[in-house]
């Protein structure tokens, strides 16, 4: 009796994709005129972004504001090859004050960290970081809750640097950490937030001087519209 041989089935290539944020901006430093030239991200939270874009091939400096966040951002270097976290540096300032002695092809703001700039100060100062790091022509991209609150004194673009008081709402953020028995956790952190309108982003971009040329209401490229939960913006210098 002849064996009918069966077709061999090529194996299955399943693919980790990454999620749509990192995506968004990962693709938004490749329409850099340095497609391969360094990044800042402002807020970097425990890294996700950050890691991402080292991961790419890419140089990055990310600073944080909370220094448990920046520390579990730290904690993953020691997982990851030496060459690539040669590639990142972290480091813990005020995200409208810091000023660094480099330029960048692209800053980010991502992880809602505008969000947690409650006046139209905080807010301009910063874009003004932003704005000071960007190469001529360079590209800064956020993203950001769009909500019914405006900004408590609007229109008044002053750029003072004052601390931000704990605003009527609030959200919780977590991230793991290790404990004294080697047990990860997540341990949640409490952090201000709040919306901005489409019109008080603009207004604080345009000040700082920055051009907003696109906004979409998720990552995907969705066409922005003022129901949307969030607003992604893309700004030149």
């Amino acid at each position: 009796m002849q064996r009918t041989s069966q077709p061999r089935r090529s194996p299955v290539l399943r693919l980790v994709t990454p999620s749509p944020d990192l995506s968004f901006y990962a693709q938004v430093a490749g329409r850099t005129a340095q497609a391969d030239g360094p990044v800042l991200v402002l807020g970097c939270a425990n890294g996700r972004l950050a890691w991402e874009l080292v991961q790419r091939g890419r140089r990055v400096v990310a600073v944080e504001s909370s220094a448990p966040l920046l520390e579990a951002a730290e904690a993953r270097r020691a997982t990851e090859p030496a060459a690539v976290s040669a590639r990142l540096q972290l480091i813990h300032g005020d995200l409208r004050a810091v000023r660094l002695h480099e330029i960048f092809c692209a800053v980010f703001a991502p992880h809602n960290a505008s969000a947690l700039m409650e006046t139209s100060g905080d807010l301009q100062s910063l874009f003004e970081t932003a704005r000071s790091h960007l190469v001529p022509g360079g590209l800064f991209a956020l993203d950001v809750a769009t909500g019914a609150a405006r900004l408590r004194d609007p229109g008044q673009l002053t750029g003072q640097l004052r601390p931000p008081a704990m605003p009527r709402s609030a959200f919780r953020t977590h991230f793991h950490e290790r404990g004294q028995e080697g047990i990860e956790r997540l341990a949640p952190r409490r952090a201000r937030a709040q919306g901005f309108a489409s019109e008080a982003l603009d207004q604080a971009l345009q000040a700082a001087g920055l051009t907003p040329f696109e906004r979409y209401g998720h990552f995907d490229g969705k066409p922005f519209d003022d129901s949307d939960a969030m607003q992604v913006v893309v700004a030149s210098a």
